[in-house]
């Protein structure tokens, strides 16, 4: 998981949301 919090929360929501798919795609 990439951490983008400090630079974008929106940003650290979509990386947060692309691996929870990736983990359900698996």
């Amino acid at each position: 998981v990439i951490d983008l919090s400090a630079v974008s929360p929106e940003l650290a929501y979509l990386a947060n949301d692309a691996d929870l798919v990736m983990l359900e795609g698996m």
